[in-house]
């Protein structure tokens, strides 16, 4: 709605939200935090940059900073450790698709992508970045529906084939991924395979995968519409809502066993 808040917060667990008003902000594009240190960033009215928020409390009090003039229409950010994160754009109009900040947001690099190293052709409406993964001293990319491996520094990516989707969490041991179309996978620190599921996710007819969420080494795949599937201790569940009146709760979970 127009002037109406698109940013809220709560400090009770959920049971009360409160607007939060920043600088003429109208559309929240990413936002990433790391215990009370949060980073909004989104579209500005009557500017042609991209707006960058940062709150040391829990989002009680805010600080714009300046991003650069190139950085706009963000479409993600994945912050790495309280100063290091990384940010991926549409790409349009010839602006770099991926920076990095190394010291809170002060300053940001861009980087080359693995279309603009030659590793991928894309057309001017192809999607670019879509997906970021860390671990240790490795970036992962999700560029276009292909995944990339490279060192932080220099960037020379490679190709990792038959990897769909990814996800990583800070300071976590494993990069875990699906492959060969929907199975659910653990990398290790070297990006080798640790272990993969004989099972794929078993999606519903007309359905679709969302991205996917890596936290406390457990694997979240959210469906759409419907089901997430989560992937702990080598087993995966799936929860899905069921209609009132026929089960005792609203949710069905599925298990396969471990292989």
């Amino acid at each position: 709605m127009e002037e109406a808040p698109v940013l809220y917060r709560t400090d009770d667990d959920g049971a009360t939200w409160a607007a939060v008003r920043l600088d003429r902000l109208y559309h929240v594009n990413a936002i990433g935090a790391i215990g009370p240190s949060v980073w909004v960033m989104g579209s500005i009215r009557e500017r042609d940059t991209e707006g960058f928020f940062v709150s040391v409390d829990g989002g009680k009090t805010w600080r714009a900073m300046a991003v650069p003039e190139a950085m706009q229409d963000v479409n993600l950010l994945h912050r790495v450790s309280p100063s290091t994160a990384y940010v991926a754009t549409s790409g349009r109009e010839g602006r770099p698709a991926l920076w990095r900040t190394t010291d809170g947001g002060s300053h940001w690099l861009p980087l080359q992508t693995p279309s603009e190293q030659h590793l991928l052709r894309l057309g001017e409406s192809d999607s670019r970045v879509e997906q970021v993964a860390t671990i240790g001293a490795t970036l992962v990319v999700r560029e276009h529906g292909r995944v990339f491996a490279s060192a932080v520094d220099p960037i020379r990516w490679r190709l990792l084939p038959s990897f769909g989707a990814i996800a990583s969490e800070q300071g976590g041991r494993h990069v875990f991924v699906l492959i060969d179309s929907l199975r659910p996978a653990l990398l290790d620190k070297d990006l080798r395979l640790e272990w993969r599921s004989d099972h794929r996710l078993p999606l519903e007819i007309g359905s679709y995968i969302e991205e996917p969420v890596f936290h406390g080494d457990i694997g979240y795949v959210t469906e759409g519409p419907g089901s997430i599937h989560r992937i702990r201790n080598k087993t995966l569940r799936v929860l899905r809502p069921v209609p009132d009146g026929k089960a005792r709760q609203n949710v069905e979970i599925l298990i396969t066993p471990k292989p």
